[in-house]
């Protein structure tokens, strides 16, 4: 797909989102990078877990939503706890991946789904040596290299994750500078912030 093309449809579902119980809903991946022919198209949302705009759990919302969109189909996410959802367009043959985030993980998840994964891996491990964690989704306290990395667990489960509302804060919190979109490549890409 065109880069052009992949605008129009990723702006349609940003759109479509936040008119579904969405509070935010910004494109990532491949798209906000400029990439001329992307894959697929990345959405990162910011839902209101308790209700949406009908008063309906926001999960049962979004399900309901894509169910009466004739042309996508869920391949994977369904139900209360999906935090991920991958979707196909069965007219324009595209895919969409949307990954749901709420207001304290917004920021690490919007950094992470823009990728590169060259450049989310060098992140986690910059994360790592600034004493962090990546754990499900979130930026945890915390973190001792000579365990592995199953047992790094531990400080989510005694600490609350570091809130990373935007980008911008886990570029702080790391201590590193935030590269255009377009220059997250992977690791020659992380610098010290001044």
């Amino acid at each position: 797909m065109e880069l052009n093309a992949a605008r129009d449809f990723a702006h349609w579902w940003t759109e479509s989102l936040t008119a579904h119980g969405c509070k935010r809903a910004v494109v990532a991946g491949s798209v906000r990078r400029g990439k001329p022919r992307p894959k697929d198209i990345e959405i990162v949302a910011l839902a209101d877990w308790n209700k949406d705009l009908a008063g309906n759990p926001f999960s049962h919302s979004l399900d309901t939503w894509v169910a009466n969109q004739e042309h996508l189909r869920t391949i994977k996410g369904k139900g209360a706890t999906a935090r991920y959802y991958q979707l196909r367009d069965t007219i324009a043959e595209y895919t969409i991946d949307l990954f749901i985030a709420d207001e304290r993980n917004f920021g690490l998840i919007y950094l992470i789904r823009t990728g590169s994964a060259d450049f989310s891996h060098a992140v986690a491990s910059q994360a790592n040596r600034a004493g962090y964690h990546l754990h499900h989704g979130n930026l945890c306290a915390g973190y001792d290299p000579r365990l592995r990395h199953s047992a790094q667990t531990s400080p989510c489960r005694q600490y609350d994750p570091t809130p990373t509302p935007e980008e911008a804060d886990v570029f702080e919190i790391l201590g590193i500078r935030a590269p255009a979109p377009k220059d997250r490549n992977g690791p020659d890409d992380i610098k010290p912030a001044p």
